[in-house]
């Protein structure tokens, strides 16, 4: 059996690298929400009150949000490690149920930028590999020699990730700013959607780290406000 890690100094680079990506995108989204909902329709006292505290509170949770991201994803890093056996990979890590597949179980591995994935019949049974584990290119000469890994383009997956994160937070921004119906109701119903599919994949992954899954209550706070939104903005069309 041959046991694979990351090691320290790959974390704090892999950490620097994050760091480097989602403070920019998420300060760019976060003001270019609050811009775009000001200025639908809005009274000018927002200018003077709602602006100043938006901002506040938006890079305010970004803060927060980003050191705790950062430490989960830092345990998670830490504690990975597989177990590669001539017929079987397991993972084990932190906060995280072990998962173990079995060459037999295999369906498809597929290769993007950040690593392998190994997918079974069960969408939820997988195991995610990282780029920097050390002996990568050992596991995937093994893995190679089980199925033939087929490359996913780097570029497309990120420009996803991107734009959905870019799409989250200016969508947020323009429910919780704007006073369009055209904009507020749309918007708002594609994001309720979106964060109550978040919150059920949250929950039912069994690759997900257990204090993410326990804190996934979070998101009904962004959900009951754009109810809330929504409902102000129905009730005043009526009047």
């Amino acid at each position: 059996m041959k046991e694979f890690k990351v090691s320290e100094k790959e974390i704090n680079s892999e950490m620097k690298k994050r760091l480097k990506v989602i403070i920019p995108l998420l300060s760019i989204a976060a003001i270019g929400g609050i811009f775009i909902g000001l200025s639908s329709n809005s009274p000018i006292y927002n200018i003077y009150i709602v602006l100043p505290v938006s901002i506040l509170v938006s890079f305010f949770a970004i803060f927060i949000g980003i050191r705790w991201g950062m430490r989960i994803n830092y345990e998670l890093m830490a504690s990975l490690k597989l177990e590669l056996t001539d017929d079987s990979i397991t993972k084990h890590q932190k906060n995280v149920p072990g998962i173990r597949i079995e060459k037999s179980e295999i369906t498809s591995i597929t290769e993007n930028g950040n690593g392998i994935i190994i997918k079974t019949k069960t969408p939820n049974k997988y195991i995610h590999i990282p780029i920097n584990i050390e002996g990568y290119a050992d596991l995937k000469d093994t893995l190679s020699e089980w199925m033939k890994i087929k490359i996913v383009d780097k570029n497309r997956y990120q420009f996803l990730l991107i734009i959905s994160t870019l799409g989250t937070v200016i969508g947020f921004g323009l429910v919780i700013l704007s006073n369009s119906p055209y904009i507020v109701i749309p918007a708002g119903v594609l994001l309720l959607l979106l964060f109550i599919w978040n919150i059920y994949t949250i929950r039912t992954n069994p690759n997900m780290d257990s204090n993410i899954k326990r804190t996934s209550w979070v998101f009904f706070f962004p959900v009951f406000s754009i109810l809330f939104k929504i409902f102000y903005i129905i009730i005043s069309q009526i009047k």
